[in-house]
Order: C-alpha cells, then structure tokens, then sequence
C-alpha cells in the first residue's frame, strides 16, 4: 500500500493532481463540457487520507475543449487543443476550482494553482497568471471554502528571482 508505506516512512503529506483536462483518455473531472465526474479520483483521495496524509491537490492544465486553441474536429469528433495554455474563459476555470474545492471541501484545504506558471507553455507573464488564474481561482476556492489557502506551482529555478518578483509586483 503506497499511501500507508509513505505514512510509515514519516510523509505526512501528499500533492495529488486533481485534473481538469484528458489526454490520451485519461481521467479527468470535466471530460467534456459540463460532464462533472469526480467519482473515479474520490476513492484515491479517500485511500490518503485513510493512510493519515494530508493532501495539497493541485489545479490546473485546459481540457482541450477549453483552450484558446480549442478545435472540434467533425470527422474524430473530438476536440484538439493544448492543455498547457490558458483557458479562452475565466469562467471555465472558475467552475473548474469552484466544483472541485466544494467537491473536496473535508479532503483538501491546500490547494497548488497551475504548476510551472512560468513555463514557456503557459506562454503567461507573472501579471497574467496573477490575474487570470490565480486571482479567479481565490475567489472560486474561498466561496467554495472560507478556509481554502492557494498556492502558487513550482516556478524553474532560472525564472526564480524575475518571476517572484514579478508576481510580488502584482501584489500576490
């Protein structure tokens, strides 16, 4: 059991994606638009929690039927797009965080925002992931969770300094 060996080797705390978007098939918590399933990654948080870490779940990454590239393809039927640039709509990305911290609201009160915002993937200067993203995600989180905090993802060591400073400009 990896959840209880981690708790036994002193972890107290797991990161757990909690996926917006699909590739490949995978699972994701809005598959298609408006198609809410959180019932497959329910048991996973259940299982760590069990174990007795505590969970960071971590937001993030388009569906690609939400993506500023977004296109549905009439011959697949299936939409292509990029998960890694920002949603075309804040209010996506507003649903998204609103329904999965209401969702995990006794699970989860840490939650990541968007790992690597400074990728070039993101393709989102410190501004833009502070106020598309971030800012969004804190209203959403906390009508869905007084007690939810957010977090910022992980920024690349070579974009360190720049970037936090960038973000502390903004007033993040």
């Amino acid at each position: 059991n990896r959840n209880q060996l981690g708790a036994e080797l002193g972890f107290g705390t797991d990161i757990l994606q909690v996926p917006w978007h699909s590739l490949d098939g995978s699972p994701a918590v809005e598959p298609q638009m408006g198609a809410w399933r959180f019932d497959w990654i329910a048991p996973e948080i259940a299982a760590r929690r069990r174990a007795g870490l505590d969970l960071i779940g971590r937001l993030g990454f388009t569906p690609e039927w939400a993506g500023t590239e977004a296109m549905w393809n009439v011959k697949m039927q299936a939409w292509y797009g990029n998960s890694t640039v920002m949603p075309a709509r804040a209010a996506y990305w507003e649903e998204y965080v609103l329904r999965t911290v209401e969702r995990f609201t006794n699970d989860i009160t840490t939650w990541v925002v968007w790992e690597r915002p400074d990728s070039g993937a993101l393709n989102a200067s410190a501004e833009d992931f502070a106020g598309q993203l971030l800012e969004v995600a804190s209203r959403a989180a906390k009508e869905a969770n007084p007690k939810a905090r957010l977090i910022s993802g992980g920024v690349t060591r070579e974009n360190i300094e720049k970037y936090l400073v960038a973000l502390s400009e903004t007033g993040v």
